[in-house]
């Protein structure tokens, strides 16, 4: 979207070009300025977008599946919770995969929760050495 006056730029876009550009009034930054300043914060809103989708995908004992999408992490969080249950009902016979975005966050297998390692993890290999 592209804004021809000053006036037509919107509160929330108003402050995110000053805090951006650190002035004190969007009229010191030019029009061409705040108009890439905006696409750049609305493309960035539209990929982050994608980040609020987890999915909690869970397989008992007979092999029968379901899928629950939340928005937060917290509400899926509670909906794994909910179905391992606690203490000595804690139950050990299912999976549990919980999703951000179709990437594997946390899951749980035979009583265990285990998280797979990050992408950009570091692996120091030692070295032997000789006498």
């Amino acid at each position: 979207m592209r804004y021809r006056d000053y006036k037509e730029i919107p509160t929330e876009l108003r402050r995110v070009i000053l805090e951006e550009t650190n002035e004190t009034r969007v009229k010191h930054v030019s029009i061409h300025v705040c108009n890439e300043i905006i696409e750049e914060y609305l493309e960035l809103q539209k990929e982050n977008e994608k980040l609020k989708a987890f999915t909690v995908e869970y397989v008992n004992r007979n092999g029968n599946t379901k899928t629950f999408k939340f928005k937060t992490v917290h509400d899926a969080f509670v909906k794994m919770d909910a179905i391992i249950g606690h203490g000595p009902k804690k139950r050990t016979d299912i999976m549990i995969a919980l999703r951000q975005a179709d990437r594997l966050i946390k899951g749980y297998v035979k009583g265990k929760y285990i998280s797979p390692p990050p992408r950009d993890a570091i692996e120091i290999k030692r070295v032997a050495r000789y006498g």
